[in-house]
């Protein structure tokens, strides 16, 4: 279907889009309609991990966004529960920005933590990262959880 869908001229496409996931008051779950289906049509053909990948970048997408749904954080927290110290630790928080690091560790804390990045609460022994680190010559502490990483 997506692939049929995506052979059509744009006004086709919009039409279809409108009679099968909306109207045309819903021109927000249209244009999200026309998406999934593209993001469908460009992954036929792709493994099963590659998929997961790109599944993974469009939920993180709607959360940065702020258009995110319970599904997506299940998504999230399934894969979180299953991440192995290594794969925390290899974490880049802060991407491409010039952090000194001093301590970079997997912990679980005895008292509630704030993640760094989600302002979500990490429960006490739920394990995250712990980074110690210096930004324009100020130290901090952050923490991440597994949620974010």
């Amino acid at each position: 279907m997506a692939a049929a869908f995506v052979s059509q001229g744009a006004f086709e496409q919009l039409l279809y889009a409108s009679a099968i996931f909306g109207g045309p008051a819903d021109d927000d779950a249209t244009d999200s309609a026309v998406h999934v289906i593209y993001d469908l049509n460009e992954e036929r053909g792709l493994s099963e991990g590659e998929r997961e990948t790109r599944l993974r970048d469009r939920i993180v997408k709607r959360i940065r966004l702020g258009s995110y749904d319970t599904a997506d954080i299940e998504w999230l927290e399934i894969r979180a529960a299953a991440m192995e110290d290594a794969e925390v630790l290899r974490m880049q928080p802060f991407g491409e920005e010039r952090i000194l690091e001093f301590a970079r560790c997997v912990v679980n804390a005895s008292t509630p933590e704030t993640d760094f990045w989600t302002r979500r609460e990490i429960a006490p022994d739920e394990l995250h990262l712990m980074l110690r680190e210096s930004v324009g010559g100020r130290e901090r502490e952050t923490r991440h959880s597994l949620l974010s990483a």
